[in-house]
């Protein structure tokens, strides 16, 4: 199993390596100069937008909630493609006519100010912050799924996976991340296609699995910790009604909403090099969503009959205790298959945590290459010098959610890859979902209006979050959009009179050399 592992992350080091000799221009290290293909776009846009909580998290909110876990995918096949639907199209051809090659770039185009930097700034502050949470959380899922797999203890997991994902994403840019994404994609859809099949099939089909989670339910209910969201396993609302219900149902509708408009993955919708080749590239990722989210759900259920919580230790039973829920797709992978198929399942959590991880870190150096350095200190600087910077600023964002990583206990229930995804989850779509999908289809949104969603997103789920009386009742992600979205809309008419957002007429051929005239 460990050979098979180190192969896999050869390979990735060997695309990033070959990924480099394409790489000349800032727009190349970025966008991979816009010529990726329908193939490439979906597979690289699924596998970063699933990230580690595909692979750990959500297989163990289904051993520990069930077959209610599965209103968890529902939600997030229906925010996938709403995203397709309503952005794809219309960032790729706006982001190409403006010639911006970061979502904080674009909206600073949309609402152009002489000499004005605010919209990109504040843009660039909010990614560089919520998607620093985001790639901790890729850490400590590659350092938790490394323990399990491989014995090792947590700091040199941690460090390992790191050093691999930073030095491939340092290498080759946006090339290396879609190619090594590609590939982890087709990894992650084959282990959560095989390895529920093979727990199906041992277990003797949905009736030995039914049982399984009769057996545990009535487990969970004898012990008062685990009874109040584990008694319920086979119920499709977990037994849940009232508050309970609505608070676990928003979380899984604000999981769905928040894909609207999320920079590291609507950067691939700018990558295309056809903007007619999104139809196609729609298709093959919502099935690929489908596929993906069912296995995920599948697995964590099978996991009963293999595994028993943690807390339920005491009583005599064959099974093994599972204290980490998020442990047992790994878990499960090394107790059902044989090794070397269990080390291609290790090996593709790892891929769904490393295309995620690599897409944030390119995302974050994008923002801060573009929009800080470039616009802000260098104007003038070349295209070597932009790589250059870029390359430093993926090393210092990776050394930055290491520390935090390697700062983290791994068993924390507070610090679990679920959590720790929900708040960089939330925090981005909080501050980009709302401006993003208004500024494509609102023409009467202005500078101000754009700023204050951005704002008032990004504060409503900061706060939101750290007050426990809003955060037990409900996820922030709905909130904040709402609030968002009204604050564009009351501050855009409030300001319509002396500020409109303009409409690009003619684009020169020097890069962010527009003409506007007011709509």
């Amino acid at each position: 199993m460990l050979w098979l592992f180190l192969v896999y992350l050869g390979i990735l080091l060997v695309l990033g390596f070959v990924a480099e000799r394409y790489t000349k221009s800032l727009e190349g290290f970025l966008l991979g100069d816009r010529k990726m293909g329908p193939w490439l776009t979906a597979l690289s846009y699924e596998s970063t937008a699933y990230s580690g909580w595909l692979m750990l998290g959500f297989p163990g909110r289904a051993f520990s909630r069930g077959l209610a876990a599965i209103w968890a995918g529902v939600a997030c096949v229906i925010g996938d493609s709403l995203n397709w639907l309503l952005v794809s199209r219309r960032l790729r051809d706006e982001t190409a006519r403006l010639r911006a090659l970061t979502v904080p770039e674009y909206l600073e185009h949309r609402f152009p100010k002489p000499d004005g930097h605010a919209v990109q700034l504040v843009a660039s502050m909010a990614l560089a912050f919520f998607m620093l949470i985001y790639l901790w959380a890729q850490f400590v899922a590659a350092g938790k799924a490394m323990m399990t797999m491989l014995e090792w203890s947590y700091l040199p997991a941690v460090l390992l996976s790191a050093m691999v994902i930073i030095l491939y994403t340092f290498q080759g840019g946006y090339r290396a991340v879609v190619w090594t994404d590609a590939f982890q994609a087709v990894m992650m859809l084959t282990a959560l296609v095989i390895l529920p099949v093979a727990c199906f099939v041992e277990m003797g089909g949905w009736t030995g699995v039914s049982a399984a989670l009769a057996r545990a339910s009535a487990e969970a209910t004898a012990v008062p910790p685990l009874a109040e969201t584990s008694s319920h396993l086979g119920a499709w609302f977990a037994g849940l009604v009232g508050l309970s219900l609505f608070s676990f149902l928003f979380e899984d509708a604000g999981l769905g909403a928040g894909y609207l408009g999320q920079p590291h993955i609507s950067v691939r919708y700018m990558a295309i090099r056809d903007s007619r080749e999104l139809r196609p590239a729609f298709v093959l990722s919502i099935v690929f969503a489908i596929l993906v989210c069912a296995g995920a759900v599948a697995a964590g259920l099978a996991g009963h009959g293999t595994f028993r919580f943690g807390d339920a230790a005491g009583m005599a039973d064959a099974r093994q205790p599972l204290h980490d829920p998020e442990e047992i797709l790994p878990r499960l992978a090394m107790a059902v298959l044989p090794p070397w198929l269990a080390g291609l399942t290790i090996s593709a959590i790892m891929a769904a945590i490393m295309s995620t991880a690599s897409g944030f870190l390119l995302s974050v150096t994008s923002s801060v290459t573009e929009d800080v350095y470039h616009r802000l200190f260098r104007p003038a600087a070349g295209q070597k010098e932009l790589v250059l910077v870029s390359r430093a600023v993926t090393l210092a964002l990776g050394a930055s959610a290491l520390a935090l990583a390697l700062a983290t206990d791994p068993l924390d229930p507070q610090s679990t890859v679920y959590k720790l995804v929900l708040y960089g989850w939330g925090g981005l779509a909080g501050c980009f979902s709302a401006p993003v999908t208004l500024a494509l289809f609102y023409r009467g949104m202005t500078r101000a209006g754009c700023l204050a969603g951005m704002i008032s997103g990004a504060l409503t789920v900061m706060v939101w979050r750290n007050v426990p009386a809003l955060s037990s009742v409900a996820y922030e992600v709905l909130p904040a959009m709402l609030i968002s979205a009204l604050s564009i809309l009351l501050v855009s008419r409030l300001t319509t009179s002396g500020e409109r957002g303009a409409v690009i007429r003619r684009v020169t051929s020097r890069r962010g050399g527009c003409r506007m005239t007011p709509p």
